[in-house]
């Protein structure tokens, strides 16, 4: 049975639009989305954002008791013991040592109660979500490609780290015209970028993830993303696609699609120049110029007229 699939999850303000069978949609809010939910979650009560709530260990004096801090909507904090959390006679006795004048100080310790925070099953939350938005983008005119069988292996396997490295970026340097699905064509990182928003009752998240384009493989494409991170560079520019373009029946935008693909691919592996081994290699390991990659076209056509950087060495 197909039921309707929500990307992101519904509670995160995801919309439907994707037919997964029942079993793979229910197995994945359980072992996925409810850590992709809870994760932020924790990380607005710890932060004691307004309209949150979070149980703590309480310390003064050297006596600890149960607790539970809400924040309401103006950002008054009000703190409550459960009885039936505490030991009564320690819980009096911690009321008593509390003195705003004498005895201020207490230690506030987070319980760790919530085991749906796991960090990696979060970042395959991310993972899933950008792999169904372009599947509902883009439906089936490249999504089979070989180069995401390491996505669908991660997302059906999230107890284990697959998937490679860090692949998101985060609220910062994204910008809200970003959401939705565009095409980088930054240098180095050739992929498909999806952004996407996550909104919880309290706040609004922005990520940013980068997925593999067919025949460029991830592992290349994150080891470029790493390295330009680490460099501090920031600079990414990218093809905004047309929300209103139909890439599920219509031919012409589909092969469209698949030309931007081959395109990349021949500039990067020198598909004009078989024979010029130290040039392929060269493309895989450093940028090239927009003019070079205009240059191309496909399907390929034999030409004497070659970008700088791909003069036959006789």
């Amino acid at each position: 049975m197909l039921t309707i699939e929500h990307a992101p999850p519904e509670s995160l303000g995801g919309s439907g639009g994707t037919l997964t069978c029942k079993e793979c949609n229910s197995t994945a809010g359980t072992e996925i989305d409810a850590y992709l939910v809870g994760r932020l979650r924790e990380i607005e009560s710890r932060a004691f954002m307004p309209e949150t709530e979070t149980r703590v260990k309480v310390t003064n004096g050297g006596v600890t008791v149960q607790g539970k801090i809400a924040v309401d909507k103006h950002g008054t904090m009000t703190m409550t013991h459960d009885i039936k959390l505490n030991h009564p006679g320690k819980l009096a006795d911690f009321i008593e040592r509390v003195n705003p004048d004498t005895n201020p100080l207490i230690n506030i310790q987070f319980n760790n109660r919530n085991n749906k925070t796991d960090f990696a099953r979060w970042q395959v939350g991310l993972l899933k979500s950008a792999y169904l938005l372009i599947f509902k983008r883009y439906g089936y005119s490249f999504i089979l490609d070989s180069v995401y069988d390491i996505v669908r292996k991660q997302i059906r396997n999230p107890k284990f780290k697959i998937y490679p490295g860090k692949f998101w970026i985060e609220d910062g340097i994204l910008r809200e015209e970003y959401n939705g699905i565009n095409l980088s064509n930054t240098p180095m990182l050739e992929s498909i970028y999806c952004v996407f928003s996550l909104q919880t009752s309290v706040s609004k998240y922005l990520y940013g993830i980068h997925l593999p384009i067919p025949m460029l493989p991830a592992e290349v494409l994150l080891e470029n993303l790493h390295r330009i991170l680490a460099n501090g560079k920031m600079e990414f520019s990218f093809e905004k696609e047309e929300s209103d373009k139909d890439f599920l029946f219509n031919i012409e935008n589909i092969d469209s699609m698949q030309n931007w693909f081959y395109r990349i691919r021949n500039v990067k592996i020198g598909l004009y120049d078989k024979l010029n081994i130290p040039t392929a290699i060269n493309y895989l390991k450093k940028p090239v110029t927009k003019w070079e990659y205009n240059y191309y076209f496909f399907p390929p056509k034999p030409t004497d007229v070659w970008p700088p950087r791909l003069v036959r060495s006789n």
